[in-house]
């Protein structure tokens, strides 16, 4: 997913990103927060997770990176257990 990401970041009207069935990793975050920087008009407008697992950290930095660099007008987080595993 994170090179999907990775690739997702050159489209300028790239808009909204739905993360379902899978592992929010570490590297997929990491691409995740470069789309978050980008600014007004290119912006992220929409991101939704759900049924993903997410470890605690994940987590937090996913929080923070929202609450400090995104422009997001809809976050939906559904259906996605913390965990301690390794994923």
């Amino acid at each position: 997913m994170a090179n999907l990401l990775e690739a997702f970041s050159q489209f300028k009207d790239f808009k909204s990103i739905i993360y379902r069935k899978n592992d929010l990793q570490e590297e997929s975050l990491d691409r995740l927060k470069t789309l978050f920087a980008k600014g007004i008009p290119y912006h992220l407008q929409e991101l939704r997770i759900s049924n993903c697992r997410l470890t605690p950290n994940v987590t937090s930095e996913l929080i923070e990176a929202i609450s400090t660099k995104s422009y997001l007008k809809q976050f939906e987080l559904a259906n996605a257990p913390l965990s301690e595993d390794n994923i």
